[in-house]
C-alpha cells in the first residue's frame, strides 16, 4: 500500500499518535508529545507495542508455537528466506508456487503502473519479508508492519537477509494510526 503522493511513512506514538524522535540513552524512539519509549528488537525490528497489547500478545505467540510444534509443523530453514519464493527447495510446494505467481504480479504492477517512480509501500502482514525485500530491491521505500515478531516466521527474520533495506514494524495491526495520517 502506498500513499497517494507516495509520501513517506512517519510513525507516531500509540498512546498519543504524538511524533517519535530518536532516543540515544535508549537507542530507540521516544514520544516528544507524552514520553512513552519504544525500542528495537536485536534484529533491528522496531516495536510499537502498548503493555496491554504485549500482555495478551505474549502468551498467544506461545499457543501457536505449542499448535505448531504438537503438529510437527516446523519453521522454514532460515537460510532459505532471501531466495524465497523461487527456493529450488520449495518449487514444489503449492503454496510457494502461488506466492511465486504473486510476486510476478506485484513486479509487474510496479513496473508497468509506476515505472519511473520510487514509491514508499506499506507490507501489513508482512510475515518473514520475503516479499518485502524483493519490492525493495526494486528501489522502493518498503516498511514491512506485522503483529510478530518471530526470528524465522516474523519480523525478526530480517536478521537472515543481507543488508536489509527496509522498515519492520512489530504493532497491533488492527490500529495503523501510528503509522501517521492517512492510515
Amino acid at each position: 500500500m502506498t500513499r497517494a503522493g507516495g509520501e513517506p511513512i512517519s510513525l507516531r506514538c500509540v498512546a498519543c499518535l504524538g511524533a517519535l524522535r530518536s532516543d540515544v540513552d535508549t537507542q530507540g524512539v521516544r514520544c516528544v508529545a507524552c514520553d512513552a519509549r519504544y525500542g528495537f528488537s536485536p534484529e533491528g525490528v522496531v516495536r510499537l507495542l502498548t503493555p496491554e497489547f504485549l500482555a495478551r500478545l505474549t502468551p498467544f505467540t506461545a499457543a501457536v508455537a505449542k499448535f505448531r510444534a504438537d503438529r510437527g509443523i516446523g519453521q522454514l530453514e532460515p537460510t532459505l528466506l532471501p531466495r524465497l519464493p523461487a527456493a529450488r527447495e520449495k518449487r514444489g510446494d503449492p503454496a510457494w508456487r502461488q506466492r511465486r505467481a504473486d510476486l510476478r504480479v506485484v513486479r509487474g504492477l510496479l513496473r508497468c503502473a509506476l515505472p519511473q517512480r520510487r514509491l514508499h509501500i506499506l507490507e501489513i502482514g508482512a510475515w518473514n519479508h520475503w516479499l518485502t525485500a524483493h519490492i525493495a530491491r526494486l528501489g522502493h521505500q518498503v516498511t514491512g508492519v506485522d503483529t510478530f515478531a518471530d526470528r524465522v516466521d516474523g519480523l525478526g527474520a530480517r536478521r537472515w537477509y543481507p543488508d536489509p533495506a527496509w522498515r519492520s514494524v512489530q504493532l497491533d495491526t488492527r490500529d495503523l494510526r501510528p503509522l501517521g495520517a492517512g492510515w
